[in-house]
């Protein structure tokens, strides 16, 4: 049994820190350059670590022998198979961009050049699979051989085949996982990348945990210090909206004026007309008061009952220096406000 944990237990290790990797690409997005130098090594580093993952199944599965060469075979192949196959994708359609410049023959034959290669290069992977195959048959009859000479009891064996059943579902498991709270996740590790968006201007904003954090401390040409992200809500709490083709997604801001502006030019540079306010909260953070209004832009056709909407428009502007925004959905309303309310002022 402890053979069988111990294997279930590297196989979750790798691939949660290859899961922590990935997203971590998207923890501090940085639209200027974009992706970041951070992003393109991550990138390209899984041409390495994917395959790793085959060539640890493969150490596991089939034992030590020879398996240097193996995980040499497995990530040298899958990169190379990797970059052909992109290669041949940006090729179409670069030559499907520039159809206009090339006779349509011309352009056609390029294309179907391209594709024989790719059935060319789809045959020579799999006879080299099926080859594998063959190998991986004599090299699990040795490893078979060698367990049955060393005297392991058939409790041990079936222990450790029980626990690479196990360990092959953690992967898929693991993206699944991830698929499904893929807004809640990326929300955690965005505050790892913006670690100070919670301290803007001498006011402490408690941002949800589960917020995406987008950006931190910008600095705009008014003076504002502002954070802004994305609250979103993964299919795994509630699949319909994604089959609708309606992201539940919502925006939200936090502005800090500059200590030398007066409260009346601190204020929100924007308020919803009066014919659009549709309801009004108030907020005492300190000797500052914020309000909050609830609105319905005039562009969109207002619904009977507005409480009832699955969308929502509010506009916060403070009395001295806080200002904050949420346009989206409806669900995100009641944590919006629990983070005003929890707003600490310096």
């Amino acid at each position: 049994m402890k053979k069988a944990l111990s294997i279930v237990l590297l196989v979750a290790a790798y691939s949660l820190c290859e899961t922590l990797i990935l997203l971590f690409t998207i923890a501090r997005i940085d639209l200027y350059p974009f992706p970041s130098l951070y992003q393109w090594i991550v990138s390209l580093g899984q041409l390495l670590l994917i395959p790793g993952s085959a060539a640890l199944f493969s150490r596991l599965l089939y034992g030590s022998y020879r398996w240097g060469i193996r995980a040499v075979t497995i990530v040298v192949v899958s990169a190379a198979t990797f970059v052909l196959m992109m290669a041949i994708a940006y090729g179409i359609y670069k030559i499907s961009n520039v159809t206009w410049v090339f006779p349509f023959t011309i352009a056609a034959l390029v294309i179907v050049i391209l594709l024989l290669l790719a059935c060319g290069i789809g045959a020579v992977l799999f006879l080299f699979f099926r080859s594998v195959a063959r190998r991986t048959a004599r090299i699990e009859s040795r490893r078979w051989l060698a367990a049955r000479q060393t005297g392991l009891a058939p409790e041990v064996i079936r222990w450790r085949n029980r626990g690479l059943r196990w360990a092959l579902c953690i992967p898929s498991a693991l993206v699944l996982l991830v698929l499904l709270f893929l807004p809640e996740a990326w929300g955690i590790v965005s505050h790892f990348g913006h670690p100070w968006a919670r301290v803007l201007g001498g006011y402490r904003i408690p941002i949800p945990t589960t917020w995406i954090v987008l950006d931190q401390g910008e600095v705009d040409w008014e003076g504002y210090v502002s954070a802004r992200g994305l609250a979103g809500r993964g299919m795994g709490f509630d699949f319909a909206p994604y089959v609708a083709d309606d992201l539940p997604l919502s925006t939200w801001t936090v502005r800090i004026a500059p200590t030398s502006r007066s409260p009346e030019s601190a204020r929100s540079p924007w308020t919803p007309q009066d014919s659009e306010v549709v309801g009004r909260r108030v907020f005492t953070i300190g000797n500052e008061n914020v309000t909050c209004l609830e609105y319905w832009p005039s562009y969109l056709e207002r619904p009977v009952r507005i409480e009832s909407s699955e969308r929502a428009f509010v506009s916060c502007s403070g009395s001295q220096r806080l200002s904050a925004s949420l346009f989206g959905e409806r669900i995100h309303l009641a944590t919006f406000y629990r983070m005003l309310e929890g707003v600490q002022a310096p």
